[in-house]
C-alpha cells in the first residue's frame, strides 16, 4: 500500500492544533505520517505536536527556526517518505474520507494531482459552501485533465476557486523534485507553486467533495476585503500569474484564461513587456523549462488530437 505524507506548517495555533491533527490521524486511509514542522511557535504548540507524537507512531515533528510557511513546507517536503504529498493548514480540518476519496481518484485515472473542494468556517462557526454534488453544470467539471485542459478550466469559479491553494489536493511526490515553494515570498505563495506542479503533472482530476474545512479568521489577511495586506496579496497573485503566462509564452503555447482580473493582466504582458518577460523567464527558469515544456506541448497535442 502507498504512503501518504501530510505536511503540516505549525506557527500559533495552539487553539485549532490538536481538532487539525485528530482528523488527520482519523482517516479512513491509514497508510500515512503525518509530518509536524513547528516553525519556531512562540505558544503550547510544540507541547501539543509531542502528544500526539507519543500517542502514535505515524506522527512526526521537525523543529526549525521561524522562517515562514513556505520553508516549513518545504522542510516537510525533504522528509516526507509518502508516495504521495498532501498539506493541511494547521487551524483547518479534514474529514474522514478526504485522502481515500482523492487518492481513489488517482488510482482510478491514473493521473498525478487530485484537487478537491474545500468549505470555509468563520469565527462565527458560520459556513460557506461552494461545491454542490447535484449540480449538474459542477458535475460536469469532475473528470480529468491534461495541465492545459486545467489551466483552461479555471475560467470555471468551482476550478478557479480550488486552483491555487496547496491544500485541498494529492500530489505524487516526484512533482516536486523541480519544484519547490518560494522562500523570498511572503505573500501568496501557493499561487506561485500549484501551477508549476499542474505543469509537470501528465493528467489532473478534479474530485468535486468539499471535505477540506478551511478557517477564515476575522482578523487574516483575507478575512478584511479592503486591508492593505490584502491589496497585497491580490498583487502577487497576479505577479504569479505573470510568471504562468510568460512560461506558456516561452514555450509557444495558447495562453490559458485566468478570470477576469488576470486575464486583463495577461493581455497587459502579451501586449507591452512580454518579449522581456518570457526572456527573463526563460533565463531564470531554464531548467524547469527544459524539464516542462515538452511535456507540456504532448499534452497539448494529445489535447488537441481527441477534440
Amino acid at each position: 500500500m502507498e504512503k501518504i505524507s501530510i505536511i503540516i506548517p505549525v506557527y500559533q495555533v495552539a487553539q485549532y492544533l490538536a481538532a487539525c491533527i485528530e482528523s488527520c490521524l482519523n482517516q479512513s486511509y491509514q497508510h500515512l505520517e503525518v509530518i509536524l514542522v513547528d516553525d519556531g511557535s512562540p505558544d503550547e504548540s510544540l507541547r501539543i505536536c509531542e502528544h500526539y507524537r507519543q500517542r502514535d507512531s505515524r506522527v512526526r515533528i521537525v523543529c526549525t527556526k521561524n522562517q515562514g510557511i513556505s520553508r516549513a513546507r518545504n522542510k516537510g517536503i525533504q522528509v516526507a517518505s509518502g508516495d504521495y504529498i498532501a498539506f493541511v493548514d494547521s487551524d483547518d480540518t479534514i474529514a474522514p474520507d478526504y485522502l481515500q476519496h482523492l487518492y481513489q481518484s488517482i488510482k482510478q485515472t491514473h493521473s498525478e494531482v487530485a484537487v478537491g473542494s474545500f468549505y470555509r468556517i468563520d469565527d462565527q462557526n458560520v459556513y460557506y459552501f461552494i461545491s454542490r454534488r447535484s449540480d449538474l453544470e459542477q458535475a460536469k467539471l469532475e473528470r480529468t485533465y491534461t495541465p492545459h485542459e486545467f489551466f483552461q478550466a479555471r475560467k470555471h469559479p468551482l476550478i478557479n476557486r480550488n486552483f491555487e491553494f496547496l491544500w485541498g489536493k494529492l500530489f505524487k511526490k516526484e512533482l516536486f523534485d523541480l519544484v519547490e515553494c518560494p522562500t523570498k515570498r511572503v505573500l501568496a505563495e501557493d499561487a506561485y507553486t500549484t501551477w508549476k506542479l499542474y505543469a509537470q503533472a501528465r493528467q489532473i482530476v478534479f474530485v468535486n467533495r468539499d471535505e477540506y474545512c478551511y478557517r477564515l479568521h476575522t482578523g487574516s489577511v483575507t478575512g478584511r476585503k479592503d486591508s492593505p495586506s490584502l491589496i497585497a496579496l491580490r498583487a502577487h497573485v497576479l505577479k504569479a500569474r505573470e510568471e504562468q503566462v510568460a512560461m506558456e509564452a516561452a514555450a509557444d503555447l495558447p495562453i490559458s484564461s485566468g478570470g477576469q482580473a488576470q486575464d486583463m493582466l495577461t493581455q497587459l504582458i502579451l501586449a507591452a513587456a512580454a518579449g522581456d518577460s518570457r526572456e527573463r523567464y526563460q533565463v531564470r527558469n531554464a531548467k524547469y523549462l527544459q524539464q516542462v515544456i515538452g511535456r507540456f506541448h504532448r499534452t497539448v497535442s494529445r489535447s488537441d488530437s481527441t477534440n
